[in-house]
């Protein structure tokens, strides 16, 4: 990735739609194959696809990598802190 210092300010990456890197993550919340949701420090993130799994996760240096197909990134407001999945109407 790019630069190495920790930062909490929060970019992303994609590459074809097939590998994503992410910094400022705090914490992976939930995935699997089809939805990954991370927490960052304004709320928290749902990345949706196919075939994705997290290949590195750090909360020292607050990067994410995630490959697979990501077809949806959808950001949510701090608002949300604390809360599980049931917050995402019709999920």
């Amino acid at each position: 990735m790019h630069n190495e210092t920790i930062s909490n300010e929060q970019n992303v990456y994609m590459y074809n739609r097939k590998r994503l890197e992410m910094t400022g993550i705090d914490d992976v919340e939930s995935f699997n194959e089809n939805e990954i949701v991370v927490r960052y420090q304004e709320g928290a993130i749902s990345l949706e696809g196919t075939d994705m799994k997290v290949e590195l996760f750090s909360s020292e240096t607050k990067r994410l990598t995630v490959t697979g197909v990501i077809s949806c990134i959808e950001y949510f407001g701090a608002s949300l802190k604390g809360k599980n999945k049931s917050w995402r109407k019709g999920k």
